[in-house]
C-alpha cells in the first residue's frame, strides 16, 4: 500500500492491478498521476521509485542474480514522461544504460523538455547513472490521459 508521499500507478502489461497494491513497485513523484507538471531543460520532473523483488519480469531475469530489464527502465521513464507532460512517447530516438540496476534499489528519474517534442530522461541510483536518452512526444497527443486515467483525450 502507498503511502501519502508515494503515487500509484497502473502496470503498463495487460493486468488490472496497481503496482503499490502489490508492492511491486513504489513511485514518489514531485505530482499526482493525472496532473501535467511545467517542465523545461531548466526546470526538469523528478521522481523516484524502486522495483521489488517480487516483481514478475524478474522472475527470468536473471535466477539467484535478479537486475531490473532495461525495458522495465524504459517503461517507468515513459510513464513519467507521461505525468510530466500529458503526451505520449512516440519514439525512443535514444537510450543509452550505463550500469545495472537491482531490485529494491531506489532509484530517481529525471526529464527535461527540449524543443521539437524531444524530452531527455536521466535515471540515477544515488550517485551511480544508470540510463539516458531521449525520447520524441506524440505532438498530437499533448492532451493525452496518462496511464490509469479512464478519460479519453479532449476534443480540438
Amino acid at each position: 500500500m502507498c503511502n501519502a508521499a508515494e503515487t500509484c500507478v497502473p502496470v503498463p502489461v495487460p493486468l488490472s492491478w496497481h503496482l503499490c497494491d502489490l508492492g511491486a513497485i513504489k513511485v514518489s513523484a514531485d505530482s499526482a498521476c493525472n496532473s501535467k507538471v511545467s517542465i523545461s531543460n531548466s526546470d526538469p520532473y523528478v521522481e523516484r521509485a524502486e522495483v521489488s523483488p517480487s516483481h514478475p519480469a524478474l522472475a527470468g531475469h536473471f535466477p539467484n542474480n535478479p537486475i531490473v530489464p532495461g525495458v522495465l527502465i524504459l517503461a517507468h521513464v515513459q510513464d513519467a514522461v507521461t505525468r510530466a507532460t500529458g503526451a505520449r512517447v512516440a519514439e525512443v530516438v535514444t537510450a543509452k544504460f550505463h550500469s545495472f540496476l537491482t531490485p529494491t534499489e531506489s532509484f530517481s528519474i529525471e526529464v527535461r523538455k527540449n524543443p521539437r517534442d524531444i524530452v531527455s530522461f536521466r535515471v540515477d541510483s544515488g550517485m551511480r547513472l544508470v540510463a539516458e536518452g531521449k525520447l520524441r512526444l506524440d505532438a498530437g497527443a499533448q492532451d493525452a490521459p496518462t496511464r490509469g486515467s479512464s478519460s479519453p483525450p479532449s476534443s480540438p
